[in-house]
C-alpha cells in the first residue's frame, strides 16, 4: 500500500528511509546532508563504496545498523549534475526485485530526484508508483517535503536552546555571531521547525549545522551566560 504524505520524512515510523545520493561520495545538502549527520557511520561506508566505484545508478546501498535503516538511492552521477529519470527507472526496478530478499518490510521515500535534483514532482511520482504500486507485503510512504512540518530531533534541539541568548548560541554551538543571530531569530519567531529547515537559514552554513548536530548529541552541561531576572 502506498501512502502519499506532505510532511517531514524524518518523522516516519517505517523500518527503512530512502536517501537520494550521487556517486562521488558527497552528501552536501538536503536530506542527504541530514542523513550524513544523523547516521555518520552510514556516510563513511557510502563514501568508501563510492571510492571503490561500487555506487552507480541502478545499484542500491542498504545500511541496516541504524534505526531507521537507510537505503542510499543514486539519482545522479556527480553532485553538480541534475537527476535523470532513467536512473530512477533503474533503481526502482532493482528495488522491486530485491526488497523482499533484503527483509525490507516498510519504507519511506522522498520524491526521488525532485527538489535539488530538478525533476518534476509529477513525473517522479508517476514513475515511482509505476514500480511501487504492484508490490505486496510492504508498506510504502512517499513524502512531499513540507517546510512547516517539525521533527523529533529539532524538538530536542529546541528544548536545549529556547532560553539561549546570542552569546549562548555562539558559546555552546561554536558558531559565529551572524549565524547565531539568524538561528536565534528563526527559533524565537518559530519560522523554522525542522533540522532540514535550518539548512535554508541565511549565513548558517554546513559547518554550523554540523556543530548544531554535535551539540544535540553532546552530554556536556549547557552553558547559559544570560542573566537571571528576579522579580
Amino acid at each position: 500500500m502506498i501512502k502519499k504524505i506532505k510532511g517531514n520524512i524524518f518523522n516516519t515510523s517505517c523500518q527503512t528511509l530512502v536517501n537520494t545520493v550521487n556517486c562521488v561520495g558527497v552528501m552536501g545538502k538536503g536530506i542527504a546532508f541530514e542523513c550524513k549527520l544523523r547516521f555518520p557511520e552510514m556516510f563513511e561506508k557510502y563514501k568508501e563504496f563510492c571510492e571503490k566505484k561500487l555506487i552507480k545508478p541502478g545499484s542500491l546501498q542498504l545500511w541496516n545498523s541504524s534505526k531507521p535503516w537507510v537505503l542510499n538511492f543514486p539519482t545522479k552521477i556527480h553532485w553538480k549534475d541534475p537527476s535523470k529519470i532513467e536512473y530512477l527507472h533503474e533503481g526502482l526496478d532493482k528495488f522491486k526485485n530485491e526488497y523482499s530478499k533484503k527483509n525490507i518490510t516498510s519504507i519511506a521515500f522522498p520524491l526521488l530526484g525532485a527538489s535539488l535534483g530538478g525533476l518534476s514532482e509529477e513525473l517522479v511520482y508517476e514513475t515511482m508508483t509505476k514500480y511501487l504500486k504492484p508490490l505486496n507485503n510492504i508498506d510504502i510512504e512517499i513524502y512531499e517535503y513540507d517546510a512547516n512540518a517539525g521533527d523529533d530531533l529539532f524538538n530536542l534541539f529546541h528544548q536545549k536552546v529556547w532560553r539561549f541568548s546570542i552569546d549562548d548560541y555562539k558559546e555552546n554551538l561554536k558558531i559565529n555571531r551572524i549565524a547565531a543571530e539568524n538561528l536565534k531569530k528563526a527559533i524565537d519567531e518559530k519560522t523554522v521547525r525542522s533540522m532540514l529547515g535550518i539548512q535554508d537559514l541565511p549565513q548558517v552554513g554546513l559547518k554550523a549545522i554540523e556543530s548544531i548536530h554535535n551539540f544535540i548529541r553532546s552530554k556536556k552541561n549547557i552553558m547559559i551566560q544570560s542573566q537571571l531576572d528576579i522579580f
